[in-house]
């Protein structure tokens, strides 16, 4: 049953998020009771609603633990913070952050996969809005040499480097 009108926009309940992921209800109560993963809001009743945050970090620890990663393990990789230097807005989706790091390491396979993964489950104009744009606005508004401050003289990362990798991802994940 989706969430009612007096919640906020976007919420989901239970049953919604469990027909969206696949997940039993309850295993969608066990991984929030075991692991801390689950709703990050309730209703005025009690109710458990996920936000489309909430069901992009389920989804993220199902593709782990498909790709045979323990479900303590993949909810612990899903939940830990994202250091990446990038001053990406508050609201931003985790994706945006995965796909940041990867980004600054310079990593294309890994920015390929990041993209190609939400744009399984999201329109290209989602993927673009709440992922990439976030992400290519970050690294062209950051004016220091990324990673907290001037690279290593070894190392000269800029967010000229950062966006090149993207828009070569982008163009590539959008094929």
């Amino acid at each position: 049953m989706p969430a009612s009108s007096g919640d906020p926009p976007g919420a989901l309940a239970i049953s919604e998020v469990a027909r969206l992921t696949g997940l039993t209800s309850a295993t969608l109560r066990v991984w929030q009771r075991r692991y801390g993963l689950g709703a990050s809001r309730s209703s005025p009743g009690g109710h458990r609603r996920y936000s489309p945050q909430d069901v992009a970090r389920l989804r993220a620890v199902q593709r782990l633990v498909g790709r045979g990663l323990p479900t303590a393990e993949a909810v612990r990789v899903v939940l830990r913070p994202v250091e990446h230097g990038l001053d990406l807005p508050a609201e931003a989706h985790p994706v945006a952050h995965l796909l940041a790091a990867a980004a600054l390491d310079l990593d294309g396979p890994s920015c390929r996969s990041q993209l190609r993964d939400h744009l399984e489950t999201h329109s290209v104009e989602r993927s673009w809005e709440d992922v990439l744009r976030p992400v290519l606005d970050g690294a062209e508004d950051d004016p220091r040499g990324l990673r907290g401050g001037q690279p290593p003289a070894d190392e000269p990362l800029h967010g000229a480097q950062a966006r090149d990798v993207l828009w070569a991802v982008a163009t590539v994940a959008a094929r």
